[in-house]
């Protein structure tokens, strides 16, 4: 039986996100990957509109970049750092969105293209969830 590839993202995403301001500062971000098993944040303005996504490995990215080559005591260089850098030096801004209208199969196909993990869904500009491979197994496995 061929799996069905029309289902709306709605029915399959992830709503009710955790998401970062652009203002907030890294120490937030990392805060809260440590909390939570994911790997992409949405950033969001007041209106929840997206603005722009961080990865985890964004973040690590910071800090192994700016700490590789100085004193012994990374892990509080990385502290001091991650408290100097706000969201929006960091993430990046042009972001792969598609709406809660979008298939299964739209997910797919831009997964199997891109070189992204995570796809915020956005509904008139608000950002009303999020999307990532493991949701699409997850929907094919759990019904």
């Amino acid at each position: 039986m061929k799996p069905q590839v029309t289902v709306p993202l709605s029915k399959v995403m992830l709503p009710n996100l955790v998401v970062l301001k652009p203002t907030d500062t890294l120490d937030k971000a990392s805060e809260l990957f440590k909390l939570y098993p994911f790997h992409h944040l949405p950033v969001v303005d007041d209106d929840m509109i997206l603005v722009g996504m961080i990865s985890s490995t964004d973040l690590e990215r910071v800090c192994y970049g700016k700490s590789l080559f100085k004193q012994l005591n990374k892990a509080a260089q990385n502290e001091a750092l991650l408290r100097s850098l706000m969201v929006n030096e960091v993430m990046v801004d042009a972001v792969f969105q598609l709406s809660g209208k979008h298939t299964i199969q739209d997910a797919y196909s831009a997964f199997k293209k891109g070189r992204f993990r995570a796809i915020p869904i956005v509904d008139d500009g608000f950002l009303i969830g999020l999307i990532t491979p493991l949701d699409l197994v997850r929907y094919y496995v759990e019904g």
